[in-house]
């Protein structure tokens, strides 16, 4: 199930299990916390799989407490094995240039993490813009920081990776508080490039000509393969935390409204109207579509008590009227909510 804050790649927490201080904090809380078993470690070691959002800010919160394993999250570039990777790195590592590699990337970042939202755009001066945003943007301040280390020391990787030493990464965009001196040289250590601060999201920037630059000229069924593998494995975790399903309880319990909108939505699930939508898309659904559905159920109920006009059941699910409520009955029922009532058991016409 997904929970509000969404799933984490074990992949990406792996630097944490590679460092002998966090690697102990993480199996220290994994067996002594209640909600939690030495069993649960398969999940985070298991390269492939995901990890529950609350269960990786409760590593965040021990980690925390250390200044040693907090700087942990700057993980090096050389740290990430490429023969432990996911089927998403394996896809990205075989794109023919940078251009490609990074259009993977915003089709399937929510592999990454479910909550994050990435996109590349380009700078007046030409310069290449990986663009992140967290879809929990109230998250604590230091597991933002730390989150966000943990995304960029993995994308750095995977673009040295692909492209070699002759990327040129200009700088990291943090939008959290300037770090502490030692932990700003922590950075240039790990990742080798200047790291500025603002309020606004996480950017990449990468120098422009390296963009459609052909690195290397992989066989298409080989890129067909995994590319197929990847889209298998969004599937699947779309499935495991259908989002549409999450939010059609949430409109049949009241705790959204019919007339909640793509912000009211997003902000309820604390993930941007963006994020919610390729989500949607991704289950072949439509917030309107939701909304309708959840309101020809709500009818259906309403019909029963022969007490309500028919103009009365339509004015209770926030529709203008009779005529509105007959079109999306005949669209979605195959008849109007008339001919509906009228076979109900013990039905009665007279509010009609």
């Amino acid at each position: 199930m997904m929970t509000d804050r969404g799933y984490v790649s074990a992949q990406l927490l792996r630097p944490l299990l590679v460092n002998e201080h966090t690697r102990t904090v993480i199996l220290d809380l994994l067996v002594t916390n209640d909600r939690t078993s030495r069993s649960d470690l398969n999940g985070i070691l298991d390269h492939i799989g995901m990890v529950e959002g609350e269960k990786v800010r409760e590593i965040f919160s021990r980690l925390a407490g250390s200044p040693t394993c907090a700087r942990a999250c700057v993980a090096p570039v050389s740290l990430f094995d490429s023969s432990e990777s996911s089927a998403l790195h394996r896809l990205f590592l075989c794109s023919n240039s940078l251009q490609e590699g990074l259009q993977y990337l915003e089709r399937f970042s929510l592999l990454i993490m479910e909550t994050m939202e990435t996109w590349v755009s380009t700078s007046a001066a030409g310069d290449v813009q990986v663009n992140i945003r967290l879809g929990h943007e109230e998250e604590n301040p230091l597991h933002r920081r730390m989150t966000l280390e943990l995304v960029v020391s993995q994308l750095l990787n995977w673009f040295h990776h692909l492209a070699g030493d002759s990327l040129g990464v200009r700088r990291v965009t943090l939008p959290v508080p300037e770090a502490e001196p030692e932990h700003r040289e922590h950075y240039h250590s790990s990742w080798g490039v200047p790291v500025e601060h603002d309020d606004g999201h996480c950017v990449i920037h990468l120098e422009g000509q390296e963009l459609d630059q052909n690195l290397h000229k992989n066989h298409p069924l080989v890129q067909e393969f995994m590319r197929a593998e990847v889209e298998s494995q969004l599937l699947k975790q779309v499935r495991a935390g259908s989002l549409s399903n999450h939010i059609y309880q949430a409109l049949m319990s009241d705790e959204l409204g019919l007339d909640a909108g793509q912000q009211d939505v997003a902000a309820y699930y604390r993930i941007s109207a963006r994020t919610l939508n390729r989500h949607l898309q991704q289950e072949a659904t439509t917030l309107k579509q939701l909304v309708t559905q959840v309101r020809i159920e709500r009818a259906k109920v309403l019909l029963e008590d022969s007490s309500l006009g028919i103009d009365d059941v339509a004015r209770r699910l926030g529709l203008s009227g009779r005529r509105t409520l007959d079109r999306i009955f005949m669209k979605y029922e195959q008849q109007s909510p008339a001919q509906y009532r009228q076979q109900l058991p013990k039905a009665s016409s007279e509010a009609e």
